[in-house]
């Protein structure tokens, strides 16, 4: 009986220590796992809003998402990223040159309007004057 005793108290500490084992190792696994997803987030620009061809010579795509980003993306899988974008869904996108420079038009509600060249985007007033 004594026997049995320390037999079953044996078998359970030790499935309480592989218990507290287990656990912890959960816990290393979940915060990596929650870590790893909120990198992908960080990068994720939202759901693709908006799609106009480029009008270089080397091709590529330009992409609107609802974060407000604009890529110019090329067969080679790479894309830049243009700066001084708003936290607003692009609605549409128009793609013109003036002389030898690709000029990329994108629209935000209410009516806000920017105007990019040379991968940089700046808000474009009506009255001639242009802002951020």
């Amino acid at each position: 009986m004594e026997r049995t005793l320390l037999l079953f108290l044996g078998l359970t500490l030790g499935h309480h220590t592989l218990a507290a084992d287990t656990s912890s190792v959960d816990t290393a696994g979940t915060s990596n796992r929650d870590a790893l997803l909120k990198a992908a987030v960080a990068r994720d620009r939202g759901e693709i809003t908006a799609m106009e061809p480029s009008s270089q010579a080397s091709g590529g795509v330009i992409i609107g998402y609802s974060s407000g980003a604009v890529l110019n993306c090329y067969g080679d899988h790479s894309c830049r990223e243009f700066g001084g974008t708003p936290s607003a869904a692009v609605e549409r996108i128009a793609v013109t040159r003036q002389a030898q420079s690709e000029v990329v038009w994108v629209s935000y509600p209410h009516g806000s309007l920017y105007r990019c060249m040379r991968k940089e985007c700046n808000k474009f007033l009506w009255d001639g004057v242009q802002g951020q």
